[in-house]
């Protein structure tokens, strides 16, 4: 099979496992074969194979059935997800009809109602009352299924088919990674419901270390990424990214050059030289597999004309979701945000902003959730100390939002000086990790010229000097 396929068809199943929809008669049959077959082989079984096991087990309404699915268009990837959503919202609103039903017949003659193992009798205003707050839950949870609230002893089911979920998908766990081997090989990504905050002193490379992890998502792994920069303008970060393209892992590998960011800005080199005809070809050659390549995810940017509020924030990303689901945010950054209520304490403001910030993580898209990276700037004295104590920071440096160390999930930062810079290198480190252990500061390297971080040199620190040209038809 295809490995573009096979992986299309394991993201749809996945997808489909977590949704909490229901499946009856035949399609009930069919999905616990699905199941069953995943969890012994680990990969998506074949319609042949379906219609053979209902055949052999003489269920030919089953087997039948399958046989009818062939004629189905089939969808992948975020189709597939507006497809899961859409379902699950029918059902859901299916079952809201029938609640209502129910509490309208246990509010004028009384109904008996089993709930763990036994039988109770509701009736009148309050019991109707009682019968539709105990399903709230179901209806105002995400489009995912996903739960805000609940007892722990009436969760028990779900925590066991959890647990086989993960057994069943090993590694399905994890989150969006940053692309950088020690950050990822301890925090195995960015996950859903996470605020990850990125600190760093002025031109430390926060909003580099930003780019490159939407960049990577977007163009490496294929997801959809929702970039809010409030600091620059969207044809500048917008360049950035398109110049980032030229050191896509595909294109090093096979030894294409960097392009540099400035010089395609100015259509100028460093020099004083006009940009070659080799980098104006590739350049347009790079626009052209961004335009085209249906591999690569969505990356949105979203620059506002005015200040703006988590909740303002919020609001469009949620919109944007409808019709291209996000599966990670960044926010470029956090101090530039405009707190929903502005008060005379600029630190309590601040404060604001940052618990707003990991509310968006945990409950966008009523309660679906979203990885959410946010940057913010280290105070002069942080910095002064870092630059006394070999380039590592302590928590003290975000001094200024204090509430950035109790709703964050995990702070990272990055930290440079002229010996840094001239070596190609950033250092990067964690001050705070609430699930896992601190990864341990490390240096990444850096291409000046397009802006990514994470590629390894020769010891000459640049790559070889290739003809582009010669290898873009291969």
């Amino acid at each position: 099979m295809d490995q573009t396929l096979h992986k299309d068809l394991v993201d749809n199943y996945t997808i489909l496992d977590s949704s909490g929809i229901r499946f009856d008669d035949e399609s009930g049959k069919v999905w616990a074969f699905l199941r069953s077959f995943y969890i012994e082989f680990k990969e998506v079984s074949h319609i042949d194979v379906a219609v053979k096991f209902f055949a052999d087990k003489r269920d030919t309404n089953t087997s039948d059935y399958i046989d009818v699915l062939r004629s189905i268009v089939p969808v992948y990837r975020s189709e597939f997800q507006v497809l899961v959503k859409d379902t699950l919202n029918t059902q859901k609103t299916r079952d809201f009809a029938t609640l209502l039903q129910k509490s309208a017949q246990i509010l004028s003659v009384g109904v008996v109602i089993k709930k763990d193992k036994e039988e109770k009798y509701y009736k009148g205003y309050s019991d109707a009352m009682k019968h539709i707050m105990e399903n709230a839950d179901y209806f105002l949870s995400a489009p995912s299924g996903s739960k805000n609230s609940g007892d722990l002893n009436d969760d028990t089911e779900e925590l066991r088919a959890n647990f086989e979920h993960a057994i069943a998908h090993p590694g399905q766990s994890w989150g969006y990674a940053s692309g950088l081997e020690p950050i990822d090989n301890v925090c195995r990504g960015l996950k859903p419901g996470e605020l990850w905050i990125h600190a760093g002193s002025i031109g430390e490379m926060k909003t580099s270390f930003a780019m490159n992890w939407a960049y990577k998502q977007a163009f490496v792994y294929g997801h959809n990424v929702y970039y809010y920069s409030l600091e620059m303008p969207y044809s500048q970060i917008r360049l950035m990214f398109a110049v980032m393209h030229s050191a896509n892992p595909k294109f090093v590998q096979k030894g294409y050059p960097l392009l540099s960011y400035a010089a395609i800005r100015d259509g100028v080199n460093p020099d004083g030289s006009m940009v070659s005809a080799k980098d104006i070809e590739y350049y347009d050659f790079l626009l052209k597999d961004i335009d085209s390549n249906k591999d690569y995810g969505r990356l949105h940017i979203e620059v506002p004309t005015e200040p703006v509020t988590i909740l303002e924030m919020r609001h469009k990303m949620e919109v944007y979701h409808q019709n291209t689901p996000i599966h990670m945010a960044v926010i470029d950054h956090l101090l530039l945000v405009r707190p929903q209520k502005i008060t005379s304490n600029p630190y309590m403001d601040l404060n604001t902003v940052m618990r707003g910030a990991k509310m968006l993580a945990m409950h966008f898209n009523g309660g679906e959730r979203l990885p959410l990276l946010g940057l913010l700037q280290i105070n002069r004295k942080g910095k002064e100390e870092a630059d006394k104590n070999d380039g590592i920071y302590k928590t003290q440096a975000l001094a200024d939002a204090n509430e950035a160390e109790r709703s964050a999930d995990v702070i990272s930062y990055s930290y440079l000086n002229s010996d840094l810079r001239n070596a190609n290198q950033v250092k990067i480190g964690c001050l705070k990790n609430r699930e896992n252990p601190h990864f341990q500061p490390f240096t990444a390297s850096v291409d000046w010229g397009p802006r990514y971080i994470g590629h390894h040199y020769d010891q000459s620190g640049s790559l070889p000097d290739i003809n582009a040209l010669e290898l873009l038809g291969n």
